[in-house]
């Protein structure tokens, strides 16, 4: 069965993370968010995939490369420039043409929901398009799909003001006959959303909406990123590096406080303490004494002496001195550097490549941020 993945945005609410990297490749826990995507779609039987490209799309194909790794056919379609969900996809269809009906997921999502059992529902009600839905208790940030008792799409509330138990919502997750879009043109900015799924609904377009019980996070800002992470480390979802959250490490000396993913190849120094709900990466070193908590620590990444780091996202490459402290919400980009007794508030966004010492007027929220 076929496939298609949208990548080719900038992944600008994940900044500074996505400053140095596309979007996809931005890791979960010890492998990008791409890796699972695939997985997942190769379980359900979709092994013809076409991925839509923009943003260093060239790093997510050396990457990924034709998809042998993950048991998929995997082919790339550049975007010259952006023209929305719809617009990207009508135009990828026109080179990649299809006679089957495909799915469409996107490249942040992550998500158990059985893809398989979705286009099967949308076989048999003769679909021409389907959303898959999933139950969220705040509907707030996603469009709220709404349907009849048969399943079929009847309108859509984008984004409510109030929050609502159990709301279905739009995962970005589709089911599409060619036909549908095949008949529309090319290179026009066009979206799903905003742009064509209302125009089909008045227009009488067989569109349902399939719900499905499972986890999903479309791990499209920073606090969904670490909250996507949080349910890996807690087991709500499982991917390849699913930690044991059971497992209590108290080891050379330091204390692994679960659920808590250490890197095997990470060296953790006597009297440091890891955890809960932290990961540590690669190569990484904790110094004797540091405290890191709820955090994201990336490979390579120094961390000296009786540093304090609590709620932080850390980019590859970094550095952070002896006795430093970083609050709540901060999120440091690749080969960033903090200095030894820096305080950094909460909040703030460290740009890549930039250097933090005690006493910077940088070290205030959002000032390091990369314009």
């Amino acid at each position: 069965m076929n496939a298609f993945i949208l990548a080719g945005g900038r992944g600008t609410r994940l900044e500074p993370l996505t400053l140095t990297r596309p979007k996809p490749l931005v890791p979960l826990v010890d492998r990008p968010i791409l890796d699972n995507i695939l997985r997942h779609l190769q379980s359900g039987g979709f092994d013809h995939i076409v991925m839509l490209v923009g943003f260093k799309g060239s790093e997510i194909a050396q990457y990924a490369g034709t998809g042998g790794a993950w048991g998929v056919n995997l082919q790339y379609h550049y975007e010259p420039e952006p023209l929305g969900t719809a617009g990207s996809l009508i135009d990828a269809l026109a080179q990649h043409p299809m006679h089957e009906a495909f799915l469409v997921v996107s490249g942040d999502g992550l998500t158990n929901l059985n893809l398989s059992a979705f286009y099967q529902a949308c076989q048999k009600a003769h679909a021409e398009v389907g959303i898959l839905l999933a139950r969220v208790d705040d509907p707030r940030r996603f469009g709220v799909v709404k349907t009849n008792k048969s399943g079929h799409v009847t309108g859509f509330v984008e984004k409510p003001q109030k929050p609502g138990p159990n709301a279905w919502v739009n995962t970005g997750i589709y089911y599409f006959e060619p036909r549908v879009l095949q008949r529309l043109p090319l290179g026009q900015p066009l979206d799903f959303g905003f742009d064509l799924f209302p125009r089909w609904v008045a227009e009488g377009h067989c569109m349902i909406g399939v719900k499905s019980e499972g986890y999903w996070s479309d791990v499209g800002t920073l606090v969904e990123y670490r909250r996507a992470i949080a349910d890996i480390l807690a087991g709500r979802i499982e991917i390849p590096t699913t930690p044991n959250p059971k497992i209590t490490v108290n080891k050379s000396g330091f204390k692994a406080m679960p659920p808590v993913f250490i890197d095997e190849l990470a060296m953790i120094e006597p009297g440091a303490i890891v955890g809960p709900f932290t990961v540590i990466g690669s190569r990484t070193y904790v110094g004797r004494g540091a405290k890191v908590e709820a955090s994201i620590v990336r490979e390579k990444t120094w961390i000296g002496a009786g540093a304090q780091i609590s709620g932080v996202v850390v980019g590859e490459g970094s550095y952070i001195g002896i006795g430093a402290i970083l609050d709540e919400g901060v999120v440091m980009g690749d080969h960033s550097w903090v200095g030894a007794a820096t305080h950094v508030a909460s909040g703030t966004h460290i740009a890549p490549d930039t250097v933090l010492v005690a006493n910077s007027s940088a070290a205030s929220p959002q000032k390091a941020l990369a314009n």
